[in-house]
Parts: structure tokens; sequence; C-alpha cells
């Protein structure tokens, strides 16, 4: 005798989980702009938790052991996506100190994207 094959169904818990996560994600997935926005203020976050305290901040006086307001960087001719990318990915001291996952680098540089953007 041929037995009858169920279907494999998720517990109803797991599957208004999976269609909500989805629902989450679906205005990334129409609008790139606010993925971006997204991915800015991740960057955002990231820099203010591991980068500020050696980056001047604006109006305040530039050191011998500070590093530049990062305003300055990115006014600098040249500096575009793929050099920001070029310059997180090499060690540099004593920024060696703090590694950066590459995900938080993608963030940290549209961060420096939007903010060089909003320079102009």
């Amino acid at each position: 005798m041929r037995q009858k094959r169920q279907k494999a169904r998720l517990p109803a818990r797991t599957a208004m989980a999976a269609w909500a996560g989805m629902a989450l994600c679906l205005p990334l997935l129409v609008s790139p702009a606010l993925a971006d926005a997204a991915a800015v203020a991740r960057g955002e976050k990231v820099v203010e938790e591991w980068c500020r305290d050696c980056h001047v901040r604006e109006g305040q006086k530039l050191t011998a052991d500070m590093a530049p307001p990062y305003s300055a960087i990115v006014a600098i001719e040249g500096r575009d996506r793929a050099w920001f990318e070029a310059f997180l990915q090499a060690d540099h001291f004593p920024m060696t100190t703090f590694r950066l996952f590459d995900h938080e680098k993608a963030d940290v540089v549209e961060w420096l994207l939007d903010l060089q953007k909003r320079a102009k």
C-alpha cells in the first residue's frame, strides 16, 4: 500500500516569525536608499564607539596625538569609495589596535561617503 506523503509544515509561530522577518526586510529590498541610510547609521555608530577617542571633533584644536576630524579627511581630493575601502583594509598604527569586522568597515565607508556628500 502506498502511504500519502504529508507536506512538512512549520509550526504556526515559526511561520509567522518568518513572514514578519521578510516583511521587515522588504523595505530594504525595495528601497536602496533605506538600505544606504541604515548602513550610514550603523557606520556612525561604529565611529562613535571606536574612533571618536582619537579623532578630533569639529571645532576642537588638532594636537599631535590626535587624528584629524572626519570633515578634513573626506575633503581631501581623491578620497572616494575605493580609497576609503583600501585604507580601512590596511593596518595603520595606532589604528591597528582596533580591528573592525568587514561589515563594520563597509558601514564606516558609507558614513564617510555620506559625510562627504553632505559637505559639498
